[in-house]
């Protein structure tokens, strides 16, 4: 990773027990892109290329990847157009940053828990993961959940 961010969460309460299994499917693999799991991206935008938005006549012409290796890309349908608008977002790049705060690759990754006492450790490139921290303070209301970054190349860390 170019630029680390360091990200801590501390769950305290009943949502801890339940977070077990999916801390170990974090620990067994590197480099996953696992907070789909918890704020799932929409299928419509997953392929959406983010450095292929440009506009004609005011409107955007986005473009999905394809299987085809001598066509990379293609341009979205006009019915695809108009479900990726539906995300407000326009590329899956723009989609993580808001749902989650970061691209969804994470490493580096060490996890605890015990009862009610669950804390999760790892590594995102750039940015915390603050959206994802509220989707799951939301999901978890009697959890207390403590999340913590440190972005040393910004020289800025901060609890949340």
């Amino acid at each position: 990773m170019s630029s680390p961010c360091y990200n801590r969460i501390t769950f305290i309460g009943k949502a801890a027990e339940h977070l077990e299994p999916f801390f170990i499917a974090l620990t067994s693999e590197e480099d996953l892109m696992v907070f789909d799991e918890i704020v799932p991206m929409p299928s419509c935008i997953k392929n959406v290329f983010w450095g292929g938005l440009t506009f004609d006549d005011g409107k955007p012409q986005m473009f999905k990847f394809t299987g085809d290796p001598e066509e990379r890309v293609r341009p979205l349908t006009d019915d695809e157009v108009r479900e990726v608008e539906k995300t407000g977002c326009n590329s899956a790049y723009e989609w993580q940053q808001t749902n989650w705060g970061c691209n969804g690759i994470i490493c580096d990754v060490m996890s605890y828990s015990q009862g009610e006492f669950a804390e999760i450790a790892f590594n995102t490139e750039y940015t915390p993961v603050k959206p994802l921290i509220a989707e799951l303070r939301k999901r978890y209301p009697d959890t207390q959940i403590t999340a913590f970054y440190d972005q040393p190349f910004c020289r800025e860390a901060a609890y949340y």
